[in-house]
């Protein structure tokens, strides 16, 4: 397990106020108030679509989320009000075309689906990624967050179109330290010491290469599983996703501002 130093928790005791505004239950309709939806043509014709949310001073840091393999279901969506709540001009984008799965089978069909056109994939992340910039609502600095599926696609996304700041969670996968060094910003990783998906073994591996292409990675393991950070889930751990939401703000305030 990665240690957090004594200087790292008394930032997470410092970082209370933030996580206050994290979405403590999914409530549909207040989700879909606080929405702007957005869609975006980029070539062929072809249309992708996602939902974005201004907090109330503007210009800001722009932020652009990734969804897990579930979809763009209105958990993933609370995220963009709240991370609008704390200052910043949040999207959401829809990698699977408007669908979203409960079932271990659809979600792996999904994931699937997208893997198997990369190219389509990364066409949409870096045309959210230049609509964001572009928007006169956004301050020319943007930050990327990817959850479990969306993680692998954050990274992904920092490495083709070069962002300020990338937060990946519950999830880790990277094609090595001559890709990571096309990063602009730093990284910060969040993982559940019970998840299956990644061990301390990944990480290590992980922050040798970030070490060898001379770019910084902050990252915290939690006493929970894959789901820790997710208000619909059985093993949701509000204390710890309250943590790691207060990190992910200060971290994203100190390099997006």
């Amino acid at each position: 397990m990665t240690k957090i130093p004594r200087r790292v928790m008394l930032t997470g005791l410092a970082c209370a106020p933030f996580a206050t505004h994290f979405p403590i239950a999914v409530k549909s309709a207040q989700v879909q108030t606080d929405l702007e939806p957005v869609s975006l043509t980029i070539s062929g014709g072809r249309t992708v679509s996602g939902v974005v949310a201004a907090p109330d001073v503007v210009p800001a840091p722009g932020l652009l989320l990734l969804h897990g393999s579930s979809g763009l279901n209105d958990m993933y969506k609370a995220f963009v009000p709240a991370f609008a709540r704390d200052g910043f001009f949040a999207a959401a984008l829809d990698l699977f075309g408007g669908q979203t799965a409960t079932d271990d089978s659809i979600r792996a069909l999904l994931r699937s689906e997208v893997r198997s056109d990369t190219a389509k994939a990364d066409e949409t992340i870096a045309t959210w990624l230049h609509w964001l910039k572009a928007d006169s609502r956004c301050n020319g600095k943007i930050g990327v967050v990817g959850w479990s599926f969306g993680a692998e696609w954050a990274l992904e996304a920092s490495m083709q179109t070069p962002v300020d700041a990338t937060v990946v969670y519950v999830g880790l996968t990277y094609s090595g330290a001559d890709r990571l060094r096309s990063l602009r910003g730093p990284v910060m990783v969040h993982l559940g010491e019970r998840d299956p998906d990644v061990s301390e073994g990944d990480l290590a591996r992980f922050e040798r290469a970030m070490a060898e292409a001379g770019k910084s990675v902050e990252a915290y393991w939690y006493p929970n599983d894959h789901y820790f950070p997710f208000s619909t889930f059985p093993t949701y751990d509000k204390k710890q996703a309250d943590l790691a939401w207060g990190r992910t703000v200060e971290f994203l305030n100190l390099h997006l501002r």
